[in-house]
């Protein structure tokens, strides 16, 4: 809808005029009761038409300001990403400010929509090379050739930092031009389905470890966001679990309030408090002797903060590492 097809028939300016002097007419008609040679009856007549003119040039006032309160009422959809622009009736002195709002919402828009696209397609020329370095130095590994590991570990840290690079920027433009709409006061995603989903698909990655995955997680629990961005942060933290644990990860979750808490947990050989506090602040461990968790964990931060989230990093009961997920819930569907 095009907001300058709902342009007034008066102004702001002549409506706020308007107002003024039929108020002004009514304060001096109302003064001039006093000099006047008339009847009480008259007088009381004069009064009452004083005090209606005064109060239908404040209401009318009042009336010509009521689209300004509308216009940042309708501001807070836009910010928080609900609405893609401002719409409705305003006065023809805020329509250039209008129009100029959209026409930037709408160059942002194009600008995030292309930047995803960007992403996507970086994401995709980088992939085969990659896949293709990783199998030459697998075949160099099977040789035995002296410089398979060094290249494998330049490799795996370079496949990191681009996957960590990319996955941000495509996170950040995706949410950002395609807005979800408002979840249902029921929710929008179950959280069972998708770590039932990922446990099976990291069995089957492990099969022939015999991994030992425990969940503990209610049918009715739900997460108020994307099904795609809950599976992109519960796969990297329970891949990292699978691949770094000795054979046990337990998987919990739970509301608290408005809140949703998901826990992960395994027996493997953790990480230092000073490794773990450099991942959440750099995304990389301090040093390449650490287990490489880092970047997963990087994307799962980076996806949580875009959700008014938080990320934590404990020691676990099992010894291992233990992650938080705190993520906005809604109720049972």
């Amino acid at each position: 809808m095009n907001v300058r097809s709902l342009t007034r028939a008066t102004t702001l300016r002549s409506a706020i005029i308007s107002g003024g002097l039929l108020w002004a007419v009514g304060a001096l008609a109302l003064g001039a009761v006093g000099f006047l040679e008339v009847e009480d009856f008259w007088v009381g007549v004069i009064c009452l038409l004083a005090f209606g003119l005064m109060l239908g040039g404040a209401l009318r006032v009042a009336a010509s300001l009521l689209p300004l309160a509308r216009l940042g009422q309708r501001l807070a959809p836009v910010r928080d990403g609900s609405a893609a622009r401002l719409e409705g009736e305003y006065p023809a002195e805020v329509h250039p400010l209008v129009d100029e709002v959209n026409d930037l919402l709408r160059r942002n828009q194009e600008a995030l929509r292309r930047s995803h696209l960007e992403a996507d397609s970086l994401a995709h020329g980088l992939k085969t090379p990659l896949t293709i370095l990783t199998n030459e130095i697998e075949r160099l590994r099977k040789d035995d050739h002296p410089a398979a590991e060094g290249l494998r570990e330049q490799v795996e840290a370079m496949s990191d930092r681009v996957t960590l690079h990319l996955s941000r920027a495509s996170a950040a433009a995706a949410r950002l031009a395609h807005p979800p709409p408002p979840p249902p006061p029921t929710g929008s995603c179950p959280v069972a389905p998708s770590v039932d989903g990922l446990v099976r698909a990291m069995r089957q990655l492990h099969v022939g470890r015999r991994l030992e995955i425990r969940c503990e997680v209610p049918p009715d629990l739900n997460f108020h966001g994307n099904p795609e961005d809950l599976e992109e942060m519960l796969g990297n933290v329970l891949e990292n679990a699978c691949k770094w644990c000795r054979g046990s990860v337990e998987v919990r979750a739970h509301a608290a309030e408005d809140r949703l808490l998901i826990v992960v947990e395994d027996d493997g050989p953790g990480l230092s408090e000073a490794v773990r506090d450099q991942i959440l602040a750099t995304g990389r461990p301090e040093s390449v002797h650490s287990p490489r968790r880092g970047v997963g964990l990087r994307i799962v931060q980076a996806l949580v903060e875009l959700y008014g989230g938080g990320l934590r990093l404990d020691r676990s009961a099992k010894r291992g590492l233990q992650v938080t997920l705190e993520l906005p819930a809604t109720g049972a569907a």
